[in-house]
């Protein structure tokens, strides 16, 4: 692609260069890919071309319109350079070259105050606040959205640290739910009729007292349909949880497609569930989530904001719970980890310090690659999509990019 390569040393200096001219439906349809790449070590590769790259959608080389490598200020002020490494070579640290910050950092505070404890909201405000005072630059444009109503605080995006520190000390915990031994992920069980989880459940139910006055207090002559009917409650206030949090992030990434700069969602949680009613597992609720932040050319990252748990062993009857206690974790987990990983984004999990998570998702994106290119037409809209980005003749290079999306069905 002699224009590509002719072009890069504009397209580094400019936000985007077209290679082919579109009209509107094919912008609908451009996709934006970002991709870091890292070396043995684990740092950053520089001055990578779109030749050094392949990039697929399932087996297909798609028409791409765009390329350019994006380079991040640090707080201090210092670039990775030329010098500290070549094309196809790794920057292992900053220089005295003066070397210009092709892009800024656009960057959504997703908070999930619904699903974070107030232990764990103290946590949060704590970390946002040093975030904003001291790891982020003047180049980066934030905001504070909430997963409480319409995404946002305030929702703006700022340079103003004075608003966002305002309104980060007014978060609170709006989490309402009593903790129990029931769990989604024991009531998935539970519909899927495990007889083990089903006797265990019902365990759970007596010592808890959920159901004071019903068969399951004293002998249950059902006790499948007894549990049954209490997990299927539960795991619909699960939904609703999922749900919120997807759509929030969903609302989020409409908020950020138009804006230029590198596109970050941070979402702080403990996490939701995702066991579906059925029992089964709720992909089809967070793929469009994912698929329109793949879509908009926006990173996920997520950062578990649970407090430590108390490791002691819990028995209820003949049951040791420890087991079924990290199949809930996990369950919580499994959501917050498919959006980062499906979006080229990292998840964080069972930390110490989410001011040191917030410091390495800065710090991890400070060369990235971004491409643009049509989506082929060779699928159904809803279908979904793979996408591969590799670094030829460099096997021991990890990309960290996204995974893949759905187009929205739909006008």
């Amino acid at each position: 692609m002699p224009i590509l390569r002719a072009s890069l040393l504009i397209l580094l200096a400019t936000p985007v260069i077209g290679l082919c001219q579109t009209d509107s439906k094919a912008a609908k349809d451009l996709i934006q890919v970002h991709a870091v790449v890292t070396d043995r070590q684990g740092q950053l590769v520089y001055g990578l071309t779109v030749d050094d790259f392949l990039l697929k959608e399932d087996s297909l080389l798609p028409v791409l319109h765009s390329f350019r490598m994006e380079q991040i200020e640090t707080r201090a002020g210092g670039l990775l350079s030329p010098k500290a490494g070549t094309a196809g070579g790794s920057s292992r640290a900053d220089s005295g070259e003066s070397v210009r910050p092709t892009i800024s950092r656009v960057i959504a505070l997703l908070v999930d105050t619904s699903g974070i404890s107030h232990g764990g909201m103290e946590s949060v405000k704590a970390a946002l606040l040093r975030f904003v005072d001291e790891q982020t630059t003047d180049r980066d444009v934030l905001a504070l959205m909430t997963t409480a109503g319409k995404p946002g605080v305030a929702g703006e995006f700022t340079t103003d640290r004075g608003k966002l520190r305002e309104r980060i000390k007014k978060l609170h915990s709006g989490q309402v739910w009593t903790e129990s031994f029931l769990t989604p992920a024991l009531c998935g069980k539970v519909m899927r009729r495990q007889a083990e989880a089903v006797t265990l459940a019902t365990q759970i139910i007596q010592s808890e007292e959920y159901t004071t006055g019903s068969l399951i207090a004293g002998e249950s002559s059902d006790p499948l349909a007894e549990a049954s009917s209490k997990c299927m409650m539960l795991l619909l206030e699960a939904a609703t949880r999922r749900r919120a949090a997807t759509s929030s992030i969903r609302a989020a990434t409409e908020r950020l497609a138009g804006i230029p700069g590198q596109r970050i969602v941070a979402l702080f949680s403990e996490g939701f569930s995702m066991t579906a009613p059925g029992g089964e597992v709720a992909i089809a609720d967070v793929r469009p989530a994912m698929s329109g932040a793949v879509h908009a050319g926006v990173m996920v990252y997520t950062l578990d904001a649970r407090v430590a748990l108390d490791t002691k062993p819990i028995n209820i009857g003949s049951f040791h719970l420890s087991s079924e206690m990290n199949d809930a974790v996990r369950d919580y987990q499994h959501g917050m980890a498919l959006l980062a990983s499906q979006t080229g984004g990292e998840a964080f999990f069972n930390i110490d310090g989410l001011s040191d998570c917030l410091q390495k998702m800065l710090n991890n994106n400070r060369i990235c690659y971004h491409f643009e290119y049509s989506a082929p037409q060779n699928k159904n809209p809803g279908d979904y999509r793979n996408i591969t980005v590799l670094v030829k003749n460099h096997p021991e290079y990890r990309v960290r990019a996204p995974k893949g999306y759905a187009l929205a069905v739909g006008p």
